[in-house]
């Protein structure tokens, strides 16, 4: 009896996976398969009493596809249409592109067909179409014609360049977008047709394995220096999705200046200090320099600029020139700091397309600024000629300096001493501070009086090394149940002649329910 139900026990996990989907599948068959059930909607359905018209809940300015818009009119055979475009606007091409991007052509009526699909593909803008990923599909770039190197270029040229490319794979290619970075520009997108002809490519079209592609792109050198590279990526149904093909030069600059930051340091005040700067075209062209004088560009009180050519030849031009940086003694206090901009009369490469930049600018100048909409509008001018910057930095000293020139307190707790310091500088050789005789005077910012007054006090110091002191701001511990924020000056009588008083503002904040950790 032990022995068998020893066997049965072994035996029946095995029986129960024979018997178990054997009785499922005979009460599948004697079951009636149920009706399937349909999703609901999580959405309450939206009921609308008698006579109450719904409120319009579309956001100002949001038009839906197909829907009317502003300055757009419906022609006689109900199409969507805009104005036509003046190929003389300055903003033709922004223009032409915006309309390609909505599905409009030049003449302002929508484009129709292989046009419509690709939206502009001349110009690499427009509606950019779905591309999926095909296995099969490839865009075939033969070894090293990916980059293309111009070598040595001069600033302002634009240099132009054709991929060869061509659709490989055993599936069409199609090309979803082409997209130059900043810096490039391009030109055209071509494909051979079955005549063996480049024709314009229209973007979302496919391409048949074995046909070749041409994409054109411009390097524009004109804010470039040195070694560059700017990049036109294109997007594709190749696995790979984007490919990248680089243009590269090495661009100098058509005129140089040496050094490009004159600085000229601290200088006592009425003391003169003057510097040079040596400026060159690159390639020993002749030029007249002058200073920019541009709205905006004013000389700061007390700096000259004044050029000076080397050898010029009759007409006053040269390629070399010398720039003369002068301080008067007339220079005011503080920080000196300005660009020199010394412009040529050698027009660049983008000059006509600066210009018509620059009268669409004059135009948004002369009517405000800004659209009928309100938004706001370019109105600077851009110099179509070669320029070269010099940044002039510097310090006009006084009698005396002061560092910092501010005191934070910081976050205070009632009680807590807070000692904060400044040196005091003299740059006059024939004065000497005396510390025992110096007074200092803590009072309110602002002509208002200074928040718990009796609970600061201050220092002086000699400093060590320099013909200075050391002035030391002391909170000396606010009372309990002190909170808020106190804001105050510090007035140093120095005993200068001329100096008789330095200035520190100060300010903290003091919380009652703080403690030491921050807590």
């Amino acid at each position: 009896m032990n022995f068998r139900r020893t066997v049965l026990a072994a035996i029946a996990p095995a029986l129960l996976l024979v018997l178990i989907p054997a009785a499922a599948e005979a009460a599948q068959d004697r079951t009636p398969p149920k009706p399937r059930a349909i999703p609901r909607s999580s959405r309450k359905p939206v009921t609308q009493k008698p006579g109450v018209q719904k409120p319009d809940t579309k956001k100002p300015g949001v038009e839906k596809p197909g829907a009317q818009k502003p300055g757009v009119d419906d022609d006689s055979r109900g199409r969507a249409s805009a104005k036509p475009l003046d190929p003389t606007d300055p903003d033709y091409l922004k223009r032409k592109a915006k309309y390609a991007a909505a599905g409009l052509g030049e003449d302002g009526y929508p484009l129709k067909g292989l046009a419509a699909k690709g939206a502009a593909a001349k110009g690499g803008k427009g509606v950019i179409p779905e591309v999926p990923v095909d296995p099969n599909a490839k865009i075939a770039i033969e070894f090293g014609t990916d980059r293309h190197d111009f070598g040595r270029a001069q600033q302002g040229d634009v240099l132009s360049h054709t991929f060869e490319l061509a659709a490989g794979g055993s599936s069409p290619l199609i090309i979803g977008q082409v997209a130059p970075t900043c810096g490039c520009t391009l030109s055209e997108v071509l494909v051979e047709n079955p005549a063996g002809d480049l024709i314009p490519y229209i973007y979302g079209d496919p391409i048949e394995p074995g046909r070749k592609v041409h994409i054109s792109a411009r390097l524009n050198t004109a804010n470039k220096k040195n070694a560059t590279q700017v990049r036109v990526n294109v997007t594709t149904n190749d696995p790979v999705r984007v490919s990248s093909l680089t243009l590269m030069a090495n661009v100098e600059q058509f005129i140089q200046a040496t050094p490009t930051i004159l600085m000229l340091g601290d200088i006592p005040q009425g003391a003169t200090r003057t510097q040079f700067v040596d400026v060159r075209t690159t390639r020993g062209a002749k030029v007249h320099l002058k200073l920019d004088e541009r709205p905006g560009l004013v000389l700061p009180s007390g700096l000259d600029v004044s050029l000076s050519p080397v050898e010029p030849d009759e007409d006053g031009r040269s390629a070399h020139w010398k720039v003369e940086v002068n301080v008067g003694a007339d220079a005011d206090e503080g920080r000196l700091g300005y660009q020199i901009r010394l412009s040529t009369d050698y027009a660049r490469p983008d000059a006509s397309e600066i210009e018509q930049k620059n009268a669409a600018h004059k135009a948004n100048e002369d009517q405000g600024g800004a659209d009928k909409d309100g938004k706001v509008l370019p109105t600077h001018q851009v110099s179509s000629k070669y320029q070269v910057n010099v940044a002039v930095t510097g310090r006009v000293l006084g009698a005396m300096s002061c560092s910092p020139q501010f005191l934070s307190m910081g976050l205070v707790r009632p009680g807590q001493v807070v000692p904060r310091t400044v040196k005091l500088i003299s740059h006059d050789t024939d004065f000497k501070f005396n510390a025992e005789t110096m007074t200092v005077e803590v009072k309110g910012d602002g002509g208002k009086p200074l928040r718990w007054a009796e609970h600061f006090s201050s220092i002086v110091r000699p400093a060590q090394g320099v013909n200075g002191v050391d002035v030391e701001l002391r909170l000396e511990g606010l009372p309990e149940g002190a909170d808020g924020s106190f804001r105050g000056l510090m007035v140093i009588h120095t005993g200068h002649p001329t100096k008789k008083t330095m200035e520190v503002h100060f300010s903290g904040v003091c919380r009652a329910g703080i403690v030491r950790g921050g807590r």
